[in-house]
Parts: C-alpha cells; structure tokens; sequence
C-alpha cells in the first residue's frame, strides 16, 4: 500500500496544502522559500511511517490528512479540548483513538526513564533537558515528538493497534539534512560513510558466500547430470559452446571489476575449447558453463546496483574514483598521482554527502517504497545539482521506489517543473 495524496489544514497556523505523493513520473518536487514547510512535510511522513506518533501532539497544524492506495484515508487533528490536555486524535472510516502524554500521571518516573534511555540529553530543569550535541532545549513532550518512536522508549507506551496495523503496510524511508552522522549521542556518532562502506562490503561478501554455497550444490550433482545429458542423446552445437564461453568471460570481467570475483579467477583457458567435435566432451563442457552461468546469475542484481552506485559517482567526481571492494565497501584513489587508497574521511563534505545519498539510494531502499529526500543539494556544487535528478532517476530504474524530494534549487528541478509543487503558490491560492 502507498501515501497517493497528503493534505494540510492550518500547518503552523496558516499554510493550506494539497500534495499529489503519485505522479506519473514518480518523483514528486517540494519546493518553496524558508518557513513554508517542506522539510516539516517530509518529517511528517517519516513520523508516521515509522511511529514517532508523539510528534503529532507537539507539531502546530489542524488536520493532517494521507490519502492511500487502498481503504479510506487516515486523518489526524487536534480539537481544541485535545490542545489543552495535550492530546492528538486519529480516525480512518469507522476506526478512531485518541493518543496523550503515557506519562501524564508520573512525572517522577518519566524524568527516569528519559534520563536513563537517552543518555544524551541533560536535565537543566524539573523536566527539561539540553541536547548534548545540538545544545537544544527540550520539554517532555519535546522529548516524546523526537524520541517516543524510538525502540528502546516504545515499548514503554501503548500502540494504537489499528495505526500501526495501517503504517505496517507502507514503505517509507527518509534521507534527512543531517545525513553525514548516525545517532544522538557524542560517544555513539560514526561516519555514515564509513557506515556505508561496511554494509556494501557485507553486502559483496554475502552475495559471494551465496555464489559459493550455489557452487557446491552443482559440483554435488555434477557427475549426475553429465549422465543424464549423455542420456539423452543431445548434443549441443560449437556454435552454442562458442556462445556460452564469449558470455562466461564476458560476465566474469564485468564482476571481478566489481570486486565480486577474485581478480585471480580465470575463464581465459575455455577460449581453447571451441572446436570440439568429440559428442562427449561438448556435453561435459556444455554442462560446465551452464554452471558457470548459473552461480554468476546469482551475482546479477548486486552488480547492477554496484554499477549504477560507482558509475553515478564516477561521473561527477572530478579528482578521484570510488570503486567497490569485499574488504572495505569503497575503495578511493585518486585519478592521478598516488595509486594508494584514500581514507573516506578525506574526501569533502560534497563528495561525503554524495556518496551517502547514493548509497542509501541503491543499497537500502526497496521496490514499492517511498523514499523522502530533504534537500539533496547541500555542498553540492551546481553542476552536481543539475545532474542529481537523473542520476536518481537511474537508480530508481533498478530498485522501483517512488521519491518526494524538497529543495531550494532551481538546478536540482531542472526541467521538471510540471512534477514541482510550489507551497508558497498553494499558499498563495488559499490566501
């Protein structure tokens, strides 16, 4: 199931929106001045898809309203009772809950709890508390907006069991501003590049311990069907061996360059065996490449998404290339010069930007899902934010997710304004 429409009353008091999640492109673009609210938007959506419900209490709006691919839309509102006992109202067709602060009734305990899962934060008050990083100053239902979906503080609270029934349902995955550290804490903050480049080169080596367990299988089963092939009487043609061998090497170049294969492994010696007229031994070597064939399809997928993530870096970094590795995910050299690899935390703030967005892109969204991408432009130079759209757009060829990006720049939207949204146009209209 997927978010089609979202529809704002009064968001912060004053803005009335209507934003079609479904074009036929698939890519919606929010843009407008600062203080109209596209990042509250996309935050909105991840709030609810991922179960931060306590945001809803906090946030200034009047109705929030999703539309669905499926069933009747999901709207959430305060009346003004739910104002002033701290209250937020959910219905969907016949359904309705009402959800308020879990620890309305012991304070004491709620200081405790918050002081003792969210390490990060320090009471400077009876219950408020400064960001250890951001130095922001935060009340309880601050904390319960930001925090309250967070695993280790949901347990604590009571679901509304039909919403998260509903939100169980979609698929939506968020690349926010900040995207260059992962977690709150000072002691937990790591390098979401480094982070990347760990999870690709988990992802290379589990596709060829795949591959490998795939292999043995067949060198189980191997002498059997050489015996079933002879069998049959079926002899294949040199025509079809000459075939099977050209796409063999050609695959097998095509993956050790992608760091799926031993750059040692080698397919060079089968050029010799073309000419084969012994009814034999072209069925054993038939039988072999078919093999071969089938445990390099296992690679397929992977190499595509390795391929679409190097060759949308390549084409934009100016001094430097990106290559995929099983021992470190990313491996970067410079184009000239020193042939050693360079430490991720040297590239620039841009290149870091970039190559998290793509990553996260490629290797952690899945088909079906909506993916929010929150100002794609930051330390981008324009020529890479005149690019950004069609490199994303080849990315979304292989994975199949629908986007909703917001921005600030003209160059990030490029041509396409007819897939644009403009609040401050909106805002305008309903004026």
């Amino acid at each position: 199931m997927r978010i089609v429409k979202f529809r704002a009353e009064k968001l912060f008091g004053r803005f009335d929106y209507e934003i079609d999640l479904d074009p036929p492109s698939g890519n919606t673009i929010i843009t407008a001045p600062n203080g109209y609210g596209k990042s509250t938007i996309l935050r909105i959506l991840q709030n609810f898809a991922s179960g931060d419900y306590y945001y809803f209490i906090r946030e200034s709006y009047a109705i929030l309203e999703f539309t669905f691919s499926e069933g009747p839309p999901l709207t959430i509102y305060k009346t003004l009772d739910d104002k002033k006992k701290q209250l937020v109202s959910f219905s969907r067709g016949k359904l309705f809950s009402k959800l308020g602060d879990p620890f309305e009734d012991n304070i004491d305990e709620s200081i405790y709890f918050i002081e003792r899962e969210l390490d990060f934060l320090t009471r400077v008050g009876y219950t408020t508390w400064k960001h250890d990083v951001s130095g922001e100053i935060l009340d309880r239902l601050d904390v319960l907006a930001r925090y309250g979906g967070k695993s280790n503080l949901r347990h604590r609270f009571r679901a509304i069991d039909w919403v998260e029934d509903l939100r169980a349902q979609l698929s939506i995955y968020s690349i926010p501003t900040n995207r260059l550290k992962e977690g709150e804490a000072p002691s937990a903050q790591s390098s979401m590049v480094t982070l990347i480049a760990r999870d690709i080169a988990e992802l290379i080596k589990d596709t060829i311990r795949n591959q490998f367990k795939i292999g043995r299988e067949k060198e189980t089963s191997f002498p059997a069907r050489i015996i079933d092939s002879l069998k049959s009487g079926e002899a294949p043609s040199e025509e079809s061996i000459k075939q099977s061998i050209a796409a063999v090497q050609n695959h097998e170049s095509r993956y050790k360059r992608l760091g799926l294969l031993p750059k040692d492994s080698s397919t060079t010696h089968l050029s010799n065996q073309t000419e084969i007229s012994d009814h034999a031994t072209r069925v054993v070597l038939k039988t072999y490449l078919d093999d071969i064939h089938h445990k390099f399809s296992e690679l397929a997928a992977v190499a595509s998404k390795l391929e679409v993530f190097t060759k949308s870096i390549n084409s934009l970094f100016a001094f430097t290339t990106a290559w995929p590795s099983a021992d470190g995910g990313i491996v970067i050299r410079a184009k000239d010069g020193e042939k050693e690899p360079l430490s991720l935390a040297a590239l620039s703030s841009g290149e870091q930007h970039l190559l998290v967005i793509l990553g996260k892109l490629v290797f952690e969204t899945k088909p079906g899902s909506l993916v929010l991408i929150d100002e794609p432009e930051i330390s981008f130079h324009p020529e890479w934010q005149e690019k950004f759209l069609d490199i994303l757009e080849s990315i979304r060829e292989i994975n199949g997710f629908s986007t909703v990006v917001a921005t600030h720049s003209p160059m990030v939207i490029g041509h396409r304004w007819d897939d644009t949204v403009e609040l401050a146009d909106l805002y305008t209209q309903h004026s």
